[in-house]
């Protein structure tokens, strides 16, 4: 679904619900985000189970988690599913990573089956890296090497302890509400080794230009440091190589895909990452 398309659904939405009609997008990706007012407004992909997203929303609550809470039941809107969520005004915030660490640290012993059917994270499209730079029609050798040296990813991660991961722990997704962190976008929630949740994080200022201090703050509050794991290294690799395959066939990103590129053709002087 295009912006334009998604704001029309959201403006709908909003007047429906008394929120006016100005909304303002704050970010478009899997969902397309607005604000309208003390709300947030998510347009989602038609096949996006957005019932269930509220209803884990309101057990994570329930117990305690720091999330934003839904303000009312999933709808559709011109056949488009869209859901109401708190705002929380926290942007921009400087974010504590060592509560952040401790909060994941918490949803890892929580048991699965307190949260329903959870999916493994293997299985997630987005990461099946071998299947997507087939895709991009490219055979940049680089990248086929990057793929090569994590064939089998899956098996190994599958015969390691699986626990609750949020799935996608990164600073985008995290909002300071006075000193209390909240975190955000929990669609990725799934089945994986807890160190999935630190691969986000891991590599996030050497490729990023993040905050140096994230990720030794993150490992404090979490209570372990997995800096030279391999298990941790590796899916930080693969999170890395799959952002890179997300825009290096798309014509809008074309600078930052060569950038990108000279990081996996071993160039001591390739650029930071923008985070997209």
């Amino acid at each position: 679904m295009s912006p334009a398309e998604a704001t029309r659904v959201a403006t709908l939405a909003a007047a429906r619900h008394g929120l006016g009609v100005q909304v303002e997008l704050l970010r478009s990706g899997a969902n397309h985000v607005f604000r309208a007012g003390d709300a947030v407004i998510r347009v989602a992909a038609g096949s996006a189970d957005v019932a269930g997203q509220v209803r884990l929303a309101r057990r994570l609550v329930a117990e305690g988690f720091p999330v934003p809470a839904p303000l009312a039941d999933a709808e559709t809107v011109d056949g488009v599913p869209v859901s109401l969520w708190e705002y929380v005004a926290g942007a921009g915030r400087t974010i504590d990573y060592e509560q952040l660490g401790a909060i994941i640290a918490r949803l890892h012993a929580v048991a699965p089956s307190e949260l329903g059917a959870l999916p493994f994270f293997g299985d997630a499209a987005w990461l099946a890296v071998d299947r997507r730079l087939a895709q991009t029609g490219t055979e940049l050798p680089a990248l086929v090497r990057a793929c090569d040296a994590l064939r089998g990813w899956q098996e190994r991660a599958r015969a390691a302890p699986l626990v609750v991961c949020h799935g996608d722990v990164h600073p985008r997704n995290v909002l300071m509400r006075g000193d209390d962190v909240v975190i955000v976008d929990w669609d990725s929630l799934c089945l994986a080794p807890a160190a999935f949740d630190h691969a986000a994080l891991l590599p996030w200022a050497d490729r990023y230009g993040g905050d140096p201090a994230a990720y030794p703050d993150f490992a404090r509050g979490y209570g372990a440091d997995l800096r030279g794991s391999p298990p941790a290294e590796e899916l930080a690799t693969l999170r890395l190589l799959a952002a890179t395959l997300n825009i290096v066939a798309d014509q809008r990103f074309t600078a930052e895909a060569r950038a990108r590129l000279r990081y996996w053709e071993g160039d001591p002087a390739a650029p930071l990452w923008n985070a997209l």
